[in-house]
């Protein structure tokens, strides 16, 4: 595949995301690593641009991985954090390269919400529970219903139905949310026009 048409950016740019996550960097850590700019790591993890060899160079030293790996080459070297090993068990040896990589994009997609929402919205911190507690749930079970073996009992149309009703469950989560974010968007509204009659100094009529 060759690597300045469209499908060998996006692989190049899986390959530099997924090893960023392994290293446990953020993109703000490598670029200033390289001495570029944060907005030029994300354009290249979504392939939007193309890399020079000495960034590629660069990035397999500081990732600890090799430039055939970046660029797609090689299959050989899929590490797994310590955390996501401990978390899968004896089923992190049996993942291939593919299923490896999705966990580890999967994962790193949880921390950044985590740190998102932790460190820049903490009053949405109970909703967001909520919400990810629906989300992960109905996830789970769509899963579950689109195993092969669960999927070939199935009749034609069951699956919608039942995919419906999960997702009718997630939705029900951020509905309760939104409810509430209004609610607090009403009671801040509230306190600020009273703040603002309170201050207004009286005037002789």
């Amino acid at each position: 595949m060759p690597l300045d048409s469209k499908e060998g950016r996006l692989l190049v740019a899986r390959r530099i995301k997924y090893a960023r996550m392994c290293a446990k960097l953020t993109q703000a850590d490598v670029a200033a690593a390289l001495g570029i700019t944060p907005q030029a790591i994300s354009n290249y993890e979504r392939g939007l641009n193309g890399i020079a060899n000495s960034v590629i160079y660069k990035m397999a030293e500081l990732f600890g991985v090799s430039a055939d790996f970046l660029l797609g080459i090689s299959d050989n070297e899929m590490p797994i954090p310590r955390d996501i090993k401990d978390l899968l068990g004896d089923g992190a040896d049996a993942l291939t390269s593919h299923e490896t990589q999705a966990i580890i994009e999967l994962h790193g997609i949880v921390n950044e919400f985590i740190r998102y929402i932790g460190t820049k919205y903490r009053a949405a911190l109970p909703f967001a529970s909520e919400c990810m507690e629906a989300a992960t749930l109905c996830f789970a079970h769509l899963c579950e219903i689109c195993n092969g073996e669960n999927l070939e009992k199935m009749q034609p149309g069951q699956f919608a139905g039942t995919a419906l009703k999960e997702i009718d469950g997630l939705q029900d989560a951020y509905a309760r949310f939104a409810l509430q974010l209004q609610a607090a968007i009403t009671r801040t509204k509230e306190a600020s026009a009273i703040r603002d009659d309170e201050g207004k100094p009286l005037t002789d009529e």
